[in-house]
């Protein structure tokens, strides 16, 4: 991956791989099998970036890095009347269901929403991976197989035996989103940040993904999880500039908490933005000149 460095992957690996308490079993695949020699002799760092996820850009990256990026944002929490807690059964056996519970909610809430378009959007950026969406059929399977994807764990389509949502819970988020949405609002809004370098000032990469709603000029983000953290902030502010507006509300529906997000300067956040997830190989926010992805 751009920006990883050869000596964190190969300890993690090697750490990874003396966990065993009896024995360690190695998988034969396609590639050759790692050998002391390819272990021991580091790699050129990559510093070709390719388009990402806005959903992805900030995991994995320098944490006070982070924290600039969250800094530069004004954040106001939004008061709630009912703050009680949606619990849903989020495991099954040792696979963790949540990621696939913040799709399910707003695929089986709003009407225009359409989960082939996000599974179209992860074959765009990652041409180099094989989809096939043929033989999953229902929406379940659906966001089992696009979590698949996302997390490159197949046993979200080869060993999940349950619905993502039982009913009684999906009433309880149709009900919470109630409070704020119609079925009928402006969803999946393709949103682009590109990013080039200061001296071609050619396209290098963009950062692509889709808000998940637009409402009075608001950009909404929605999750479902145990506790928000710094990145999906970021995750939502880059949804406002990308969408060149004033304002967005991050909303993580299991727990009703709600966060109104400005940016005061929008041109220093992005200056901030492109050192984050660059892991500093760019220093300012280069606009190109010309050039789109979409």
């Amino acid at each position: 991956m751009p920006e990883q460095k050869y000596d964190i992957l190969r300890n993690i690996f090697c750490v990874a791989a003396s966990r065993g308490k009896n024995q360690i079993i190695f998988v034969k695949h396609d590639e050759e099998m790692l050998s002391e020699q390819s272990l021991s002799t580091p790699n050129e760092t990559n510093h070709n970036f390719k388009d990402m996820q806005i959903s992805t850009m900030f995991d994995f990256k320098y944490k006070e890095d982070v924290e600039a990026c969250y800094g530069l944002l004004d954040i106001k929490k939004v008061d709630r009347a009912d703050m009680s807690v949606i619990k849903i059964e989020n495991h099954e056996d040792l696979i963790d269901l949540a990621p696939c519970i913040g799709i399910y909610q707003e695929a089986s809430f709003f009407e225009k929403y359409d989960i082939d378009k996000d599974l179209e959007l992860y074959k765009l950026l990652n041409k180099d991976k094989t989809v096939d969406t043929t033989k999953y059929k229902t929406l379940d399977e659906k966001i089992l197989y696009l979590t698949s994807l996302e997390t490159s764990q197949n046993r979200y389509v080869r060993q999940v035996n349950r619905k993502v949502v039982e009913d009684e819970q999906c009433a309880k988020l149709k009900k919470r989103l109630l409070e704020v949405f119609t079925t009928q609002e402006d969803t999946q809004k393709i949103s682009e940040i590109q990013f080039a370098k200061r001296t071609e000032g050619h396209l290098e990469f963009s950062a692509v993904g889709y808000a998940d709603v637009i409402k009075n000029k608001i950009i909404y983000e929605l999750k479902y999880v145990s506790e928000l953290t710094h990145e999906h902030f970021l995750q939502c502010a880059c949804y406002v500039v990308a969408q060149k507006l004033k304002k967005g509300i991050l909303w993580n529906t299991r727990t009703n908490d709600m966060y109104e997000i400005l940016i005061p300067d929008k041109e220093k956040f992005l200056d901030c933005v492109a050192k984050t997830i660059t892991k500093h190989q760019l220093e300012k926010y280069y606009k190109p000149k010309a050039s789109c992805i979409l």
